[in-house]
């Protein structure tokens, strides 16, 4: 949903690397056909590229036809995040997520925009932080703090805006989590993660980098069942036992924020401990006392009773759920 909310030309120069990173060569014609950009359009975006990755060599340009390198299509994240370190809105976005005590003319005057520039980006900001339950008070994002926290590592993880920035050590500790919730993994296998490991890595860290911020969880009735399954009072020993140091311990609401996390989120946590019974406890849980029931009675007017009840579609509603669960589906790069 943030994409919808950033400036045009951010997103127009993205769509066109996205394209050459899946295609790594084509004609501007192709650009064009597959963009709907005019010629010239799509002539001053490759301009404007040049310069982006100026001290980098990333395509070549030959007579209508751009190609992508193949050291620079294997650096997809460098190539996003050199494109969106252009963009205002993320800058201040980013500015009200930090500690500075700055006012927001200071920001102004340091990024050399008017004040009108300056509040009109600020105004589109607040719009998006309504739409996912934030707001802007006092010069800082304010609302629910795991929502704050999702925030802070969508902004990371996709954009690329330094916030929280993560220490070797931060990666080692969220490694040794992983290691101690599943048997089956090894310290070589990790290094092999895809890249999604980075976002649920940073949601961790967040954990002790935002300490004095207490994520208190909404209290209802789908959580607390959730708390029931067995995965929950395994995350909590294992989250006492490594994550927890002389200089911070975890209090039940930090238990239960990391819960969430793992709720949310693919991960390898507890993957090889599932039971038949687990699946079949989970199953019924979701199907039948989260908001999807409603989705289901949905699909089975259209698909039949025999496929919504069958195992296979069931489990992928409990991962649709857990995209949408307590309307995070908008704080996280998987929407």
């Amino acid at each position: 949903m943030l994409d919808y909310h950033l400036e045009r030309k951010i997103t127009d120069r993205v769509t066109v690397v996205r394209l050459l990173s899946q295609y790594q060569q084509l004609t501007i014609h192709q650009i064009c056909q597959q963009t709907s950009f005019s010629y010239k359009k799509v002539m001053t975006i490759i301009g404007e590229l040049q310069e982006i990755y100026a001290d980098f060599t990333v395509f070549h340009y030959d007579k209508s036809v751009i190609t992508l390198r193949q050291d620079a299509k294997q650096q997809k994240e460098f190539l996003f995040h050199r494109l969106y370190q252009e963009s205002l809105v993320l800058k201040v976005l980013t500015f009200f997520l930090s500690d500075s005590q700055d006012y927001f003319d200071s920001f102004a005057q340091s990024e050399f925009i008017s004040l009108a520039t300056a509040y009109r980006i600020k105004q589109k900001c607040q719009h998006f932080l309504a739409s996912v339950g934030l707001s802007i008070h006092k010069n800082h994002i304010s609302g629910s703090e795991y929502r704050v926290r999702y925030l802070i590592a969508l902004l990371q993880y996709r954009y690329g805006c330094n916030i929280y920035p993560l220490t070797n050590e931060d990666m080692s500790l969220v490694e040794s989590f992983v290691l101690a919730s599943n048997a089956q993994i090894s310290q070589d296998s990790l290094s092999f993660r895809p890249e999604s490991f980075h976002f649920f890595a940073i949601l961790i860290a967040l954990a002790w980098k935002r300490q004095t911020n207490h994520p208190n969880l909404p209290d209802t009735e789908t959580f607390r069942d959730f708390k029931q399954l067995f995965s929950y009072d395994r995350l909590h020993t294992i989250s006492q036992e490594v994550l927890t140091s002389d200089a911070w311990s975890l209090s039940e609401t930090d238990i239960d924020y990391l819960f969430l996390v793992y709720l949310t989120l693919n991960t390898p946590l507890f993957k090889d401990q599932w039971t038949s019974k687990d699946i079949e406890q989970t199953l019924t849980m979701v199907t039948q006392k989260t908001p999807i029931r409603h989705l289901i009675l949905k699909f089975e007017q259209l698909l039949g009773p025999q496929m919504t009840s069958s195992q296979p579609f069931l489990i992928l509603m409990v991962f649709l759920m857990k995209q949408c669960f307590l309307n995070l589906q908008c704080l996280t790069p998987y929407q």
